[in-house]
């Protein structure tokens, strides 16, 4: 960070430098028909009613170089998975109408839909909420306020996927403290 300034009412300039992010640590991208296609970003569906949120959520995903489409109904969702197929699809679990859960049901009743890995992002974290969202389909379970990392190691756990058997394709992040 530099800042500069000629003097009293003269402005200010403020420089600041970031690194970019190393392209080995970005995930792999499905490709239409699921398989995971390694060097290019994964695109992600974010669909929460906050707008605000998802929308904050959104571009630190594409910070990432991640492609991000969002929703803020579960109805806008379903027609947003047609193009492109999201390799992952964060969910906020207490939406109006159709909740999060609902939603992942019905992802996971479509057949063309096949092997999006469905983050839950919730404010509930207590066992019975977990069970309650593994139940509709989910893989992961994320509590608000979300551990922005957890969801990146998400990401980065595509890579694993594409270099996996089908057999083991199934996805799980456990917390340190043993936590699912």
């Amino acid at each position: 960070v530099a800042a500069r300034s000629e003097g009293p009412g003269r402005g200010s300039s403020f420089e600041v430098h970031l690194p970019l992010a190393d392209a080995a640590l970005l995930p792999v991208r499905a490709a239409p028909d699921g398989a995971a296609q390694p060097g290019g970003p994964a695109t992600v569906l974010v669909v929460d009613d906050n707008q605000d949120a998802a929308d904050s959520l959104a571009e630190a995903l594409r910070s990432l170089g991640q492609q991000v489409g969002v929703a803020y109904s579960g109805p806008q969702a379903l027609e947003l998975l047609a193009t492109p197929r999201p390799a992952v699809a964060v969910l906020d679990i207490g939406m109006p109408g159709m909740d999060g859960c609902e939603l992942a049901t019905r992802i996971r009743q479509d057949a063309a839909h096949a092997g999006i890995v469905l983050v839950a992002l919730t404010g509930w974290g207590q066992q019975r909420d977990r069970e309650q969202t593994q139940a509709a389909g989910f893989d992961h379970h994320l509590v608000k306020p979300m551990d922005f990392d957890k969801l990146v190691g998400i990401l980065q756990g595509l890579q694993v996927v594409a270099a996996a058997p089908p057999a083991a394709a199934n996805l799980s992040v456990v917390g340190p403290s043993g936590a699912q």
